[in-house]
């Protein structure tokens, strides 16, 4: 393959302007030109039908060569200034025109990283005086914003790899992008956490800042149903939320959306045990002793909307005009709780929740539901498990 920095090192090896070669000529226009002609010629190897093994080789190549030409420069100072902008700009465009082949494990040098550190500390100002404009709280930015300023201005001599360098690259476009958003302010604070979950912002600082935010957005809702469905809401907007896979802060396989996720749903199993689970104590166990009849721990508002949804769908069949008698038979041979008795209803009283629903109410049917769902699918795996471990015990047989 073609190794197309050869006339660039000659260049920034070369003697002082003024001298040999190049004594006619801006040096540093030159070593431009030939930077952008570089460029051209990695997008055509690009675009050739080469084997996807030869082309990560290829730019590996060259972005081992780019490291090492730039840590002779710096120790020999051969007269161009700027030489570490000139080598930036080719790292950061192979960064972006290849980022799933380059090698990202690999260190970046200090003397490259120029450029990076000028545009965040430039961008960073302006992005502290928007989430204060927008009213971000202030735990949420300090976050986001810390994890920045620690490498710009703590960690000047300590290198990062290129999944780092990546990752504050795409940090840096997006807030930059999200700045010039003039949506609302909570839209404007859930787009942000958008972004930073986007491009896996998974600092134990940006981790907690968005759980303490998630939670007082549940207090704003005095209502347990409101806040289970905000939850689940939230639950599933982060399982599916587009990420970039490749990208971190932390490299520990950890997915920020996916991590939030996971504690959102053990959230709400805290919730729901809260508001769904009911004390053995406060039961009266003789009063299911001394009937024959069907104990339900559902109210009879609750009951009421299940039997108008199984009847809607078709799970109960009745014939027309045939709800009085089926709401007859409930009332003789089912049982509601009610403050943790079993309770008889009158067939007119189950009539009228059989049309009347309240929010609250709907709510809570919803969760009963999930809860069946989910124990449906527990059910599955355990029987999936059990035909698992007799294929194994009938391989193991024979």
């Amino acid at each position: 393959m073609q190794y197309e920095l050869a006339n660039l090192e000659k260049l920034l090896t070369s003697p002082e302007p003024g001298q040999g070669d190049f004594e006619s000529f801006n040096l540093e226009q030159i070593v431009l030109l030939e930077v952008k002609n570089i460029k051209i010629a990695w997008r055509k190897t690009a675009c050739t039908s080469l084997q996807p093994s030869v082309l990560q080789n290829y730019v590996r190549q060259h972005q081992l060569a780019l490291i090492t030409i730039g840590s002779h420069l710096y120790k020999e100072n051969y007269g161009i200034t700027n030489w570490q902008v000139f080598l930036e700009d080719l790292f950061l465009f192979i960064l972006e025109a290849f980022p799933d082949i380059m090698d990202k494990h690999l260190l970046v040098p200090n003397f490259c990283l120029a450029i990076t550190r000028n545009n965040l500390k430039k961008q960073l100002a302006d992005v502290e005086s928007h989430f204060k404009l927008r009213n971000v709280p202030e735990y949420l930015a300090e976050a986001i914003i810390d994890g920045i300023d620690d490498w710009i201005y703590e960690d000047k001599e300590q290198h990062i790899t290129y999944y780092r360098l990546s990752f504050y690259e795409w940090l840096r476009i997006s807030l930059k992008s999200i700045s010039t958003n003039n949506s609302s302010t909570k839209k404007f604070t859930t787009n942000l956490v958008n972004t930073i979950c986007y491009v896996n912002y998974n600092s134990e600082k940006v981790f907690n800042s968005i759980k303490e935010y998630i939670l007082s957005q549940i207090k704003e809702n005095e209502d347990p149903a409101l806040q289970l469905k905000y939850l689940w809401n939230c639950h599933l907007h982060f399982k599916h939320l587009p990420v970039r896979h490749e990208l971190f802060f932390r490299p520990d396989d950890r997915i920020l959306a996916r991590s939030l996720s996971d504690w959102i749903r053990r959230l709400i199993s805290s919730k729901e045990k809260e508001l769904y689970s009911i004390s053995d104590e406060s039961i009266l166990e003789t009063s299911v002793e001394s009937t024959t009849k069907l104990m339900t721990s559902l109210s009879i508002e609750e009951l009421a909307l299940l039997l108008r949804g199984f009847i809607e769908i078709g799970v109960i069949r009745i014939k027309k005009n045939g709800l009085s008698s089926l709401v007859r038979f409930m009332s003789q041979n089912v049982r509601t709780l009610t403050k943790g008795v079993y309770d008889e209803f009158k067939p007119e009283t189950l009539y009228k929740y059989y049309y009347s629903i309240s929010l609250t109410n709907l709510k809570s049917v919803q969760n009963i539901l999930r809860r069946i769902l989910r124990k449906i699918d527990d059910i599955e795996n355990i029987m999936k498990n059990e035909k698992l471990n007799a294929d194994t015990n009938r391989s193991a047989k024979q």
